[in-house]
């Protein structure tokens, strides 16, 4: 007990705490004014169901109370969690949870405080209540936190799970267009604009900071896009480009509505399989990429121009290969490629007239041209798949 055990001193006590448990409505009125007053979350939670939270709050702490301090226990507190887990469905910080659970711990000790003389409560026992009371508000705050935490988290996962719902809807045709709109708006996105699909690579562990990198964790309203994980790829939508140096690999699809996301997604899909083929990192569209998603789509036609430009080489391939890449890559300039081989021109214009004898190519030709350098893209392409 947190009194002197003599029968007087019992008696005021038990009428002291019963005077305040009587006093329930006016309390609950006087935490109300003051909770609305202060903390502006709490204006939009309906008086019923304020009051019914800190009725709860009133009568836990003060049986508790009554208790003493080391009689207060969890199960003294336990129907406390249901106050924490509606408050964080109701949208309500736990700071400002917190903070309405210490007004209303205050409200009650200046009530005891005006009736404390009445029943001639004395200083000394005004302390110990007031002791006891904080006792048990600490621990029932500590019970509120961990329940609002939890509902925070559980939320939290249902809503991760519902957008991540909305995006394989849209990005993989699923439902039809009416019903990706109308998911695409309860999830914030504006269905009236055009969004770019988006295909990234990465593991779990990069997800959340490659997520924050392209823009998908953005809180502004309405949403910027939204994101999840298709066969181990982050993908998504956005209302734009990604922008920015980007050190991993994205594939950006064409924009489109919400409703036909399904056509960008696939051109961004493929733009990410060219570049993982070719070790290529940003954000790059389909269009971009020019020829190449052709050479990682259309191995047959690649293959049958290695044989026919490459393999005759025989051991000489590899020298005059790397030779043609360098020199496709500077334009056909032969004194710029000769520099950046460390070779004198004419030695690149041998190698190259010796590539011409043998394959029968001439390299002045366009189509001649062409099929050499898809020859040597679709050959560097197998090495990287077989290093």
């Amino acid at each position: 007990m947190v009194v002197d055990t003599d029968s007087g001193s019992q008696a005021r006590w038990e009428a002291f705490l019963d005077a305040l448990i009587a006093d329930r409505e006016l309390l609950t009125k006087r935490v109300r004014e003051s909770i609305r007053a202060q903390l502006p979350a709490y204006r939009l939670v309906g008086d019923r169901e304020l009051d019914w939270g800190f009725r709860i709050d009133l009568d836990g702490t003060l049986i508790s109370a009554r208790a003493g301090h080391e009689a207060v226990t969890d199960e003294h507190l336990a129907g406390l969690i249901p106050v924490g887990e509606t408050r964080a469905r109701q949208g309500i910080p736990i700071q400002e949870v917190l903070l309405a659970w210490r007004i209303g711990v205050q409200v009650v000790i200046d009530r005891a405080t005006e009736i404390g003389p009445q029943l001639e409560i004395s200083p000394d026992e005004m302390l110990r209540f007031v002791r006891a009371l904080i006792a048990a508000s600490d621990r029932a705050m500590a019970i509120i936190a961990s329940a609002h935490r939890g509902a925070e988290l559980e939320l939290a996962a249902r809503e991760h799970e519902r957008r991540a719902a909305v995006v394989h809807e849209a990005l993989l045709g699923k439902l039809s267009p009416v019903v990706v709109r109308a998911h695409a708006e309860s999830c914030g996105i504006d269905p009236a604009c055009d969004y770019v699909a988006i295909r990234a690579e990465g593991s779990a562990e990069e997800r959340a900071q490659r997520e924050r990198r392209l823009g998908f964790q953005s809180a502004v309203t309405p949403r910027q896009g939204l994101g999840a994980i298709i066969d181990d790829d982050l993908a998504g939508f956005l209302l734009r480009p990604p922008s920015g140096q980007i050190p991993f690999a994205v594939g950006v699809g064409p924009p489109r509505p919400v409703e036909r996301l399904q056509e960008s997604f696939e051109l961004a899909s493929r733009a990410l399989n060219t570049m993982r083929a070719f070790g290529l990192v940003g954000a790059m569209e389909l269009d971009a990429l020019g020829l190449l998603p052709a050479i990682v789509s259309d191995r047959a036609v690649g293959d049958a121009l290695v044989r026919r430009y490459l393999e005759p080489l025989a051991s000489s391939q590899a020298e005059i290969a790397a030779s043609l890449r360098v020199l496709f890559e500077c334009d056909m300039h032969i004194e710029q490629a000769a520099e950046q081989l460390f070779v004198h021109p004419n030695t690149l214009r041998y190698r190259v007239g010796r590539f011409e004898e043998i394959t029968g190519a001439n390299l002045r030709n366009a189509k001649s041209a062409l099929e050499v350098w898809w020859a040597l893209q679709r050959d560097a392409l197998r090495q990287r798949q077989t290093a």
